[in-house]
């Protein structure tokens, strides 16, 4: 493709010659699971080289398929296109409902194309609105997969991840232009215990019934509410799955693994757990990863 000498290639080149190799690989991906796994794209607190492979790994042998950034642009594309042009709540289709486990905590620039609740992975998991035209406030959303996303590690969204290993820094605006909120709105860093939720009147939510049962100390929750309201709800999220009560006085919930849906019923949304610096400490055999394959099957149709 490059009629050249090769003496001197740059990354471009490669990268180029990488995208014409595996288009055909990448313009149709009929299957429903899906983890997300680069070596070329950064990382921040999930080792790529160990944590982020084995989960990789662990979920290839569970029947997932493993997508590299450009891979990853190609499937969400198509679950776009696929929920939009038929009949989604048929399920035995390729796209009726589909979810992307992220091994890594920094979307690639393939998806995470654009600091808006316009980049192509916000509308992946938005409920189709072809038929909302004259709704001028979801518009812009255009079309929705209705797909999952399932997030670990640090701040959603809080870098964009580049071909060479690169980030641009979007700081926190980055999941509020995305998301809608900031992901990582309270106390940062105390490493509190977090308690799972098992559905009780106050839980908002059911992190048992998910399939979480390993608690972990959390660094980056999202602030859901003064606890000392009551009843206490949830001001970003719609279903908090573990959480830590801070303060003596003036309570507030941090809430360290919810589900934000963005789609239909409980399947198109966004799923954030272990909000610490799990680094390298992710192994073959860990049974947390049991746990993070439920997560991402729950309410599977």
């Amino acid at each position: 493709i490059f009629d050249r000498d090769y003496s001197s290639i740059s990354i471009h080149d490669l990268q180029d010659m990488y995208r014409v190799a595996t288009f055909e690989t990448t313009f149709y991906i009929p299957f429903k699971r899906a983890v997300y796994y680069d070596k070329l794209f950064p990382s921040e607190w999930i080792d790529k080289d160990t944590s982020s492979q084995n989960i990789a790994e662990y979920f290839h042998s569970k029947g997932y398929f493993i997508l590299d950034a450009q891979q990853l642009q190609a499937f969400m594309q198509n679950a776009i296109f696929y929920n939009t042009n038929n009949d989604s709540s048929d399920n035995s289709k390729p796209y009726s409902y589909t979810v992307v486990v992220m091994s890594q905590d920094i979307a690639p620039d393939t998806v995470a194309d654009v600091e808006e609740d316009t980049a192509l992975i916000r509308r992946y998991m938005n409920k189709d609105k072809k038929n909302k035209k004259k709704d001028k406030k979801n518009k812009k959303n255009g079309k929705g997969g209705n797909g999952r996303v399932v997030w670990l590690g640090y701040i959603p969204f809080y870098y964009q991840g580049h071909f060479d290993d690169s980030t641009t820094e979007w700081d926190d605006k980055g999941s509020k232009k995305i998301l809608g909120f900031n992901a990582a709105g309270g106390d940062q860093n105390e490493n509190e215990e977090v308690t799972i939720t098992q559905g009780g009147s106050s839980d908002d939510g059911n992190g048992k019934d998910w399939g979480l049962s390993t608690k972990w100390d959390s660094a980056l929750p999202e602030e859901a509410d003064a606890y000392w309201l009551i009843p206490p709800s949830p001001n970003n999220v719609d279903e908090i799955l573990a959480y830590y009560i801070h303060g003596l006085f003036f309570k507030s919930r941090e809430v360290s693994a919810w589900f934000k849906k963005y789609g239909e019923e409980k399947k198109g949304g966004f799923v954030r757990i272990w909000d610490y610096n799990i680094d390298n400490g992710i192994s073959q055999n860990d049974s947390r990863l049991d746990e993070l394959e439920n997560v991402s099957k729950y309410k599977w149709p």
